[in-house]
């Protein structure tokens, strides 16, 4: 005869006596909105640095600065926001290795953007001042977007009922 298990089997980090929330809670449904926004701000001011670059390009340097111009900018887009999608998903499942993570993303793209740059400094089909402009003043907005979204977001440093528990229980009217 097998003996029965007195605790209930609980969720990880689950307290007993406390509410399981569901998966779609109002927390984390606000958690993934700010994930959005930590990506979405920095894009949408990038694009705009690098719409302006774009058109000074063309001004500059006719359909070659226009190309130059809009390469530079989905480059920059598509590297910040790929390793921002990355170190997003490190936090939420290793929130420990979140600053590794995000060091190492950041030289791996800064290194990769100036070997593109590099590579391309003689190419013949677009401006490659334009293009070296562009990704570095593109660069900087996202840089200084994301590093102005991380202030202002909330970051939980403490998870909610990971605390001792309540000496006096969770009903006691006595408690003051």
């Amino acid at each position: 005869m097998a003996a029965e298990n007195p605790k209930p089997d609980l969720p990880r980090g689950s307290v007993p006596g406390m509410p399981i929330l569901p998966a779609t809670s109002a927390v984390q449904e606000s958690d993934r909105r700010e994930r959005v926004a930590l990506v979405r701000t920095p894009s949408a001011l990038c694009l705009g640095v690098g719409i302006v670059a774009t058109v000074i390009g063309g001004f500059v340097a006719g359909g070659k600065g226009v190309l130059a111009g809009a390469l530079g900018t989905l480059v920059v887009i598509a590297f910040f926001a790929g390793g921002q999608i990355v170190v997003g998903r490190v936090l939420r499942t290793n929130p420990a290795l979140g600053l590794n993570v995000a060091l190492l993303v950041y030289v791996v793209q800064i290194g990769v953007l100036f070997l593109l740059l590099l590579v391309l400094k003689d190419a013949t089909f677009f401006a490659p001042k334009i293009f070296a402009v562009t990704i570095v003043a593109c660069a900087l907005t996202w840089i200084l977007a994301a590093v102005v979204g991380f202030s202002r977001s909330r970051t939980l440093y403490v998870e909610p009922g990971s605390g001792p528990p309540d000496p006096y229980g969770p009903a006691n009217p006595d408690k003051s």
